[in-house]
Parts: C-alpha cells; sequence; structure tokens
C-alpha cells in the first residue's frame, strides 16, 4: 500500500511503500528504512497522513 507518513523530526509528509497489515497491526511491527535511518510506524490521528514515523536507530 501506498502511504502518506508524517516525519516529526524532519517535518515533511512523504509517500512510501508500506505493509499496511503490518502497519496496522498491533502484533507485528512496521518499520522503514530511509537514508540509513530506521523508523517505527504508527497509526495517525492527523487526516493528512496515515502514519507517523519515530527515529529508532540507525540500519
Amino acid at each position: 500500500m501506498r502511504a502518506k507518513i508524517w516525519f516529526p523530526e524532519r517535518q515533511i509528509l512523504e509517500e512510501y511503500d508500506v505493509n499496511e497489515e503490518a502497519a496496522s497491526s498491533i502484533d507485528e511491527v512496521e518499520t522503514i528504512e530511509i537514508d540509513g535511518a530506521i523508523y517505527l510506524l504508527n497509526a495517525s490521528d492527523d487526516p493528512e497522513a496515515d502514519f507517523v514515523a519515530t527515529r529508532k536507530g540507525v540500519a
């Protein structure tokens, strides 16, 4: 699924391909790697974004 992800640390909204089931499940964790950083995705309350990314470390 193509999703809009809000990156609070970078103050930017971008689109990426994500695993919809993993990102919306409490049993699975969806992460995404961008520019050497690993982000954890959580559902967003903001109508503009599908998910909010939290930086968890480096790849």
